[in-house]
């Protein structure tokens, strides 16, 4: 199986205290691109992302001894993504997946997710856009929930770690007041959504 096909385990505010000097350094703008760059080396087991620095330290540890350190969070390779549960992976976008067509509101189709050990799908770049618009339209869905959130404490869209979402591909309307993410039925392009009607979604594990 491809060394790709792969799901992390991530702890906030932690960092490795590392036994050994860390086997590669870069600047990432997510931990996301941090967990995917320690996915691309054999012997990276495990990562740490510094949120306001954007550093990505990777270490050869499995099980990295740890420590507290607010704004730090710690990766771990975990389980491949193989198919449990349903679930696919894509290699152009590095995102194991799983797309429900039974309509559920934002709260249920998060939920499911979340009882998966995963996410609504997290888009943060172009490439992961244009990829969710094909997957739509292979599996004849229209609107999709996806992942983001703001209210009163985060006025603008937060992802499930609380960082500020920077992509948008928006409908000429939107964004509205509403405090949750959706696709528009018939462009595709990104709304807000009040979360209460019931639309299709994606999971996605990481």
């Amino acid at each position: 199986m491809n060394i790709n096909e792969q799901k992390f385990e991530l702890e906030t505010d932690t960092r490795i205290v590392p036994t050994n000097s860390s086997i590669r350094t870069l600047i990432t703008e997510h931990f996301l691109e941090c967990a995917s760059s320690c996915t691309s080396i054999a012997n990276c087991y495990s990562a740490n992302y510094q949120s306001v620095t954007g550093q990505c330290h990777m270490y050869s540890a499995h099980f990295p001894h740890k420590e507290t350190y607010v704004g730090s969070k710690t990766i771990r390779k975990t389980k491949l993504c193989n198919g449990t549960m349903g679930y696919k992976y894509e290699a152009n976008v590095n995102i194991c997946y799983k797309a429900f067509t039974t309509a559920k509101n934002h709260t249920i189709a998060k939920s499911i997710c979340k009882a998966d050990g995963a996410h609504l799908l997290l888009i943060n770049s172009r490439q992961v856009y244009d990829w969710a618009v094909v997957l739509m339209a292979a599996n004849d869905m229209m609107h999709i929930y996806f992942q983001g959130e703001k209210n009163d404490n985060h006025p603008s869209f937060v992802d499930d770690e609380g960082i500020e979402l920077m992509y948008f591909n928006w409908t000429v309307e939107h964004p509205g007041t509403d405090n949750f993410l959706r696709t528009q039925g018939e462009t595709r392009l990104m709304e807000t959504s009040s979360g209460t009607f019931c639309y299709e979604y994606i999971c996605q594990i990481y």
